[in-house]
């Protein structure tokens, strides 16, 4: 299957291999255990601190001029959501999931930043897998259809990931 039929954009080199480090050096230590979820610790993310904000909704536009259908007639979005996730040896998001649900009826887009290389990555209920990939970016939309969960890795594991969600009159 070709994933860009499937509405998965995938960047690669979106950010360098120093700026991984960099931001895995910023924020590992800032991360705590995750109340909602196990497998991973997690640190908000607020837009003024996140340096590649620009980047990451440049990106969104570019993702948003390859499929037109996004621009749906009086619809606006937004990045709401900013997660660094560090997922210790053996941990991962066990479940198949979709970002858009009742807790969270307004997430229209996923996307995410692996900040290491691994032969894992992010598996879809279709059965496609995105690897982690240091630098590689990911956006795909975040219902059902896009159901996925990560995939059992036994080295440290870093992804910045996030949520645009409809906004204003279009909410």
């Amino acid at each position: 299957m070709n994933l860009s039929n499937y509405f998965i954009f995938i960047k690669d080199k979106f950010l360098s291999p120093r700026e991984c480090d960099f931001l895995i050096n910023e924020y590992k230590n800032k991360t705590t255990n995750n109340s909602n979820y196990t497998g991973y610790k997690v640190y908000f993310l607020k837009n003024n601190e996140f340096q590649f904000i620009k980047k990451v909704n440049d990106m969104t536009l570019e993702y948003v001029s390859k499929h037109p259908q996004l621009q749906m007639q009086g619809a606006d979005f937004q990045l709401t959501e900013m997660r660094f996730k560090y997922f210790k040896p053996g941990n991962f998001f066990k479940n198949f999931h979709a970002e858009h649900c009742f807790k969270n009826p307004y997430r229209i887009l996923n996307f995410m930043i692996y900040l290491s290389d691994h032969k894992e990555g992010t598996e879809f209920y279709s059965g496609e897998t995105i690897k982690s990939k240091k630098g590689r970016a990911v956006i795909f939309p975040a219902f059902w259809t896009h159901l996925h969960k990560g995939q059992k890795c036994n080295k440290d594991r870093f992804i910045v990931g996030g949520y645009y969600q409809l906004i204003g009159d279009s909410a």
